[in-house]
């Protein structure tokens, strides 16, 4: 539910799944997610069907899918993470599975820092092992979140048992396959990806696509501006108070936050946040946060503030 650009990054992943030609879709849940089905509902807006599957405990990927069994009956089946922001099609994954005879597949990029993913090691177009966040990788190719399978993925999944942190991993599932050489493929983006599950890769993200939708500022209805400087691109969320500010390039803003004598740059603010006297870069502030203390305003402080926190006088 995380905003890129204004935008959940659950809308992408729904997107991307429609261009697949995918129209029914389960998204694995847990009782502490209802905002996820509050935003999302049956998908009627996204021209898609929506069913959501309970988890009732959160014990690792392949368990998330395990509870999407009754869901998926007979079919084959793509996957598609919900804290991954993948622009590259998909559509090559469910290709290889339903057209090509393929076990499975799975979305590959090249990363500078293949330390911190899962990564593969490919041989003549097919995955022949798997490593998970290596400190000596023998690829820089990490996997992007998105993967594709047939139904004989669950005699394998029947099969798991936990690993060492006590999770149902994919990455197990996969080295099974492979152990058993069936064929698991490969799809490679060239196009950037983002895992927005850590602070840098979801204010990264949030550039990539500002920058990708033009230099120009978004201001939604009822924002209230007053001495203050875009810099584009800027997004302001509806009911805003934003005054004696700077604020851009790279930059959003949501709903009803108020901004006071701020410089911020390269940052997402989320809803109903208060700020005051700051200088932010490559910064992200929680919704209901708030900032009111005499902080230095000559040079730039990097802030990751959660929701509901405070720091102030």
């Amino acid at each position: 539910m995380l905003p890129v650009n204004g935008i959940p990054v659950i809308d992408y992943s729904i997107r991307q799944l429609k261009r697949a030609g995918v129209s029914e879709i389960g998204i694995v849940i847990h009782a502490s997610q209802p905002s996820i089905r509050e935003h999302l509902g049956s998908g009627d807006r996204h021209g898609v069907s929506i069913t959501y599957l309970q988890q009732q405990e959160t014990r690792g990927l392949a368990d998330a899918i395990r509870s999407g069994r009754s869901f998926l009956g007979g079919d084959s089946f793509l996957v598609m993470l919900g804290d991954n922001l993948i622009e590259g099609p998909v559509e090559a994954l469910r290709t290889a599975v339903e057209m090509e005879g393929a076990h499975g597949a799975i979305m590959l990029a090249r990363v500078e820092n293949p330390r911190q993913f899962g990564v593969a090691v490919v041989e003549q177009g097919r995955v022949v092992d798997l490593e998970e966040k290596p400190e000596h990788p023998r690829s820089d190719l990490a996997i992007a979140g998105a993967y594709a399978f047939r139904t004989g993925v669950w005699l394998h999944i029947d099969r798991l048992r936990p690993s060492r942190r006590g999770e149902y991993e994919l990455t197990d599932v996969l080295q099974m396959m492979i152990g058993q050489t069936e064929k698991i493929v490969y799809s490679l983006l060239d196009t950037p990806f983002f895992d927005v599950g850590t602070p840098e890769q979801w204010i990264a993200a949030n550039r990539h696509l500002m920058a990708e939708d033009g230099s120009r500022n978004v201001i939604a209805d009822g924002v209230d501006l007053e001495g203050t400087v875009l810099i584009p691109p800027v997004r302001i969320g509806k009911g805003a108070t934003i005054r004696n500010s700077r604020l851009g390039p790279f930059v959003t803003v949501g709903e009803s936050c108020r901004l006071e004598a701020c410089t911020i740059d390269n940052s997402i603010i989320l809803e109903q946040a208060e700020l005051a006297h700051l200088y932010a870069l490559n910064s992200a502030f929680g919704a209901m946060s708030r900032i009111n203390a005499p902080l230095a305003t000559n040079k730039p402080a990097r802030f990751i503030i959660g929701d509901k926190s405070s720091i102030i006088e």
